[in-house]
């Protein structure tokens, strides 16, 4: 990239970058896909998401900064600028809420006062042949935020994120949506009557209760098909009395088994603000804490899960 200042005028400066050869990228894997990808005569989407991120930077790293002009080689395409608003809203996102907190003068003295997000300008043709800049830009959004929520599920520590707070989430994303969602939450009681009895075993060494989270997605005129989307909810794995041990167990990482209830519930978070036609989409998520206590299930145990077969530990 390349920085050009100008003097006597409103613009600080022009940064010129590059985003690769004329033509599609190319996943290298040799396909006829993959090979007119690479003769392509127009820029795929997918080479502007480091000038996106660039630009966001570029930015923030200037307090003088509050408007930005993106000019493009040719006609912003829709799915560009979807592109754009997903690599922007994610560029500004930032996951501070464990860092501690700081006054607002010890802000100012660190540097570290929060400023107000620049303003960006997608300049093109007088004739732009875009149809749907609000859809592009919503989509884009909405992606991003999608990302984050899953970004912030994931990162927040057990104590913070745990099935009841999961199954909390998802409540509030139904409510976020409740045109298109309605969420059923079974209780600890209501698996014991549907047997589920493998799942209940892990839950027994937790004081939090397990919950077994169910999403539904109806779109406005109804659905042509259905799809589902299903993620391990296991908000920390200690190992149970196979306790993980040593530095290659990674025990304190454990709050990862639930990057899956993470990602479908960001998922929903997604297709509750585009609301896609014709696709009724489901979100299930069984979420339990696998802990140790007098109540924990032990090794050589054996439980009967929900479909009858039997299990040893």
């Amino acid at each position: 990239s390349t920085r050009i200042r100008v003097a006597n005028s409103p613009v600080k400066f022009i940064a010129v970058f590059g985003i690769g050869k004329v033509g599609g990228a190319g996943n290298g894997n040799g396909s006829e896909e993959d090979t007119k990808e690479k003769d392509s005569a127009v820029p795929q989407p997918r080479n502007y998401g480091g000038l996106f991120s660039s630009a966001v930077n570029m930015a923030k790293s200037s307090k003088a900064i509050t408007k930005v002009g993106i000019l493009g080689v040719e006609d912003w395409a829709e799915p560009t600028l979807a592109l754009a608003a997903e690599h922007i809203t994610s560029a500004h996102w930032k996951d501070d809420r464990f860092k501690g907190t700081m006054t607002e003068e010890a802000k100012k003295k660190s540097g570290e006062e929060e400023l107000a997000p620049a303003t960006y300008a997608f300049l093109g043709p007088a004739q732009s042949t875009v149809t749907s800049i609000d859809g592009a830009v919503k989509r884009g959004t909405a992606l991003a935020r999608g990302v984050m929520l899953t970004r912030q599920l994931v990162n927040a520590p057990p104590n913070v994120v745990n099935p009841v707070s999961l199954a909390k989430t998802a409540q509030e994303i139904a409510a976020r949506h409740s045109d298109v969602f309605s969420a059923k939450i079974l209780e600890r009681e209501d698996c014991e009557k549907l047997g589920m009895g493998a799942f209940l075993a892990v839950a027994r060494g937790s004081h939090y209760p397990p919950k077994f989270i169910h999403l539904t997605y109806s779109p406005p005129g109804g659905a042509k098909k259905k799809i589902a989307f299903i993620g391990k909810g296991l908000t920390f794995d200690s190992g149970g009395y196979n306790i993980k041990t040593g530095p290659a167990s990674l025990i304190h990482l454990m709050k990862f088994d639930m990057g899956g209830a993470a990602a479908v519930l960001g998922a929903a978070a997604v297709i509750g603000a585009l609301k896609p036609k014709d696709v009724e989409v489901h979100f299930v998520i069984a979420t339990c804490e696998n802990m140790i206590d007098s109540n924990a299930y032990r090794p050589g145990d054996i439980i009967t899960a929900s479909n009858g077969i039997t299990i040893e530990i």
